[in-house]
């Protein structure tokens, strides 16, 4: 079971889907959080391409030991960019992707899920057309 207090699993089970994109969502909202206190006072605005996402990323890119963890994480923050990722965003994502999944089925990752968890997932796997 999740320890919420210390922020990990404690018997080192796979990190669910949803507990990923609470912890992504946590630092977007964090990073958010801080430009809206900070920034209004010094900036006054976002500076341009700026992305909180990229912010939530950078955060939680070594998080993860499993590869189906790290392709949740891709499909998260690229979901939470919205489409307004770069270039150079989408050529990162697609290269971990195939690093993730090198030598690997995607089927033989989605074999580690079920029920609402794989349902969810893949739903945005097809959102992003990786299905």
């Amino acid at each position: 079971m999740y320890d919420f207090l210390n922020d990990e699993f404690p018997d080192g089970q796979r990190i669910p889907y949803k507990l990923i994109r609470y912890q992504f969502l946590r630092c977007y909202y964090i990073y958010c959080s801080s430009k809206f206190s900070v920034s209004k006072r010094i900036f006054g605005e976002w500076v341009g391409n700026e992305h909180e996402s990229a912010f939530a990323y950078d955060n939680l890119e070594l998080s993860f030991e499993l590869p189906i963890e790290n392709l949740m994480l891709e499909v998260i923050s690229t979901i939470m960019a919205g489409g307004r990722q770069s270039a150079q965003f989408e050529q990162h994502t697609q290269k971990r992707i195939v690093k993730i999944l090198d030598g690997r089925k995607i089927g033989d990752l989605l074999g580690t899920l079920d029920g609402d968890e794989l349902a969810e997932f893949r739903a945005d796997l097809a959102l992003l057309r990786l299905m």
